[in-house]
């Protein structure tokens, strides 16, 4: 079995490694639409009914999603210097008594000048709106945050503007609005070091970046989320490899993006790319699946196509030979709804509800019994019914049942079959206490560790923890399953990366936990520490 692409060996996992307000606050205006402030600046700014106001006073208003309670802005200006002459601009606004009633709320905030018509510019050349979204009591900045930071606390925010067009002089009108939430993460793809979501038919990626696979022109990792190019809308599905992603679209069409060393971008060529390029030929995909150098594509008819790597056959095409464009997964040309593959394998679940697997298994990770290595797809025993999803990892693969229960198979060095055992299983076994209520599931495909989603909204890992991917607040091994702590509200699924965690929650946002050697948490601190309990991915809208 070869090793190329391996990041953990199969004996021991590698780990890569305000001012003050003052007595007039007590002018108040209640403006459930929005607050107002007439500037002269020289004079003082005040509020349209003409009493004085100035900047760093607190105004209240109440907003839609607040109810009777009633939330204080601060809006604040600060002394510039430009070309030796003076002169102030609009540089942040607090929102304070924040209730728990605008969880899942967005806050839009806009300036606007003398005419009191057309929005300012508040931090660059085109961005008029400044959202925060209130994320379970957490903010973020939302749209229009190029150019922004934000600092938050209990029921509170600061907006500041880093690059402002608007000086203070030109402000007349300051609004804002709460509405729900309009843009949330629908898909979560966890790779080896990176991420990547879908949001709003847009695609964005965080973490690991030196083959291009965040796809946004570079080759710099980021500890947030950043956009890929030309991928801003119709994006359907998604699926991220160790070091590429793929994304399908609404035409049908697939791109993929980053190495390209064994043809997994499927391009017809081996030239990584830092941006998505199309798939060649491939036209009618349904879903698409990603690991360490190959990719495939679940197509409408049911049909599947692959490329990429092969040495172990992989592809499922009967051969061993490495294809730069699609080749089809032979005996597969119906009843394919979903695939997933593995370091060096692959399985399929078909409208029956049976799974079928090939390429390596020396490991016992094609589930059919034997060790015996498969170009074309087999069987998995005692899975030829009642499977409703398959998460394909590392040397190790699971099945999501109808019951609601969870089998897995393979590789089992760190217990991340979820057996209470480290014993290699060559046919489905069951996962210890998840025989019923779950309903998604997750295998790291480059590491050794398993997380499923439980009906109640809670998540549970096991396997391997040495950098906290558990979540259980520890980095103790469990071969069992154990319940991640912290988590900001009900998930609705969960992605494994390499040594990391990412969930997506009820409430549109993404946590992660676990290693953040190369910001692969997207919580934008900067820091390679690694964290234990589920931290918030920012700047994601």
């Amino acid at each position: 079995m070869s090793d190329t692409y391996y990041h953990d060996d199969p004996i021991e996992p590698e780990t890569p490694k305000r001012k003050k307000t003052s007595a007039l606050a007590a002018l108040v205006l209640f403006a459930v639409g929005g607050f107002y402030l007439q500037s002269t600046l020289a004079a003082n700014l005040s509020v349209s009914s003409g009493r004085g106001i100035q900047f760093g006073q607190g105004i209240i208003q109440t907003v839609a999603c607040s109810g009777a309670t009633v939330l204080t802005l601060t809006p604040s200006s600060s002394f510039v210097n430009a070309s030796g002459a003076g002169g102030h601009k609009f540089s942040s606004v607090t929102v304070s008594n924040i209730p728990s009633g605008c969880n899942g709320y967005d806050f839009t905030i806009n300036a606007y000048g003398d005419s009191d018509n057309t929005p300012l510019a508040l931090f660059n050349s085109t961005s008029t709106s400044a959202v925060v979204y209130d994320n379970a009591g957490t903010f973020q900045v939302g749209l229009g945050g190029t150019g922004t930071s934000i600092t938050s606390g209990s029921g509170t925010f600061t907006v500041t503007f880093t690059t402002p067009v608007a000086t203070a002089a030109s402000v007349f009108k300051i609004t804002m609005q709460s509405a729900a939430h309009s843009s949330f993460v629908s898909l979560l793809a966890a790779a080896d070091m990176h991420n990547c979501v879908i949001i709003s038919g847009a695609v964005k990626c965080w973490g690991y970046n030196g083959e291009g696979e965040l796809g946004n022109g570079r080759t710099t990792t980021s500890w947030t989320p950043v956009s890929a190019s030309g991928l801003s809308s119709g994006v359907t599905a998604l699926a991220s490899g160790a070091f590429h992603s793929c994304a399908v679209t609404s035409t049908g069409t697939v791109k993929c993006w980053g190495d390209n060393y064994f043809g997994g971008l499927g391009d017809g060529t081996t030239d990584s790319s830092s941006v998505p390029v199309p798939v060649t030929g491939l036209t009618g995909a349904a879903g698409i699946a990603t690991s360490n150098a190959q990719s495939c594509a679940v197509l409408i008819s049911g049909g599947a196509k692959c490329w990429g790597y092969n040495e172990q056959g992989q592809l499922g095409d009967g051969t061993t030979t490495n294809r730069l464009t699609p080749t089809s997964v032979s005996g597969l040309s119906s009843g394919v709804v979903a695939i997933g593959m593995g370091d060096s394998h692959s399985c399929a679940l078909l409208s029956s509800g049976a799974v079928k697997c090939w390429g390596d298994n020396f490991y016992g990770e094609l589930g059919d019994g034997t060790t015996t290595n498969r170009l074309t797809p087999t069987a998995v025993s005692g899975l030829s019914s009642g499977v409703t999803a398959i998460a394909i990892g590392h040397i190790q693969s699971c099945a999501l049942l109808n019951s609601g229960a969870v089998k897995c198979w393979g590789y089992n060095s760190q217990g991340q079959l979820g057996d209470g055992t480290t014993t290699n299983r060559l046919i489905p076994t069951a996962v210890s206490g998840l025989s019923s209520g779950v309903t998604a599931i997750a295998t790291s495909v480059g590491g050794n560790h398993s997380c499923a989603v439980l009906s109640s909204g809670t998540v549970q890992c096991w396997g391997n923890n040495y950098s906290g991917q558990l979540g259980d607040g520890s980095t103790t091994q469990s071969l069992t399953p154990v319940s991640v702590s912290g988590l900001s509200s009900s998930a609705i699924t969960v992605a494994t990366g390499q040594d990391h965690t990412c969930a997506l929650l009820a409430a549109g946002s993404v946590q992660c936990w676990g290693n953040n050697s190369y910001g692969q948490l997207g919580d934008g601190t900067g820091s390679t520490s690694n964290r234990y309990s589920p931290l918030n991915v920012i700047s994601l809208f």
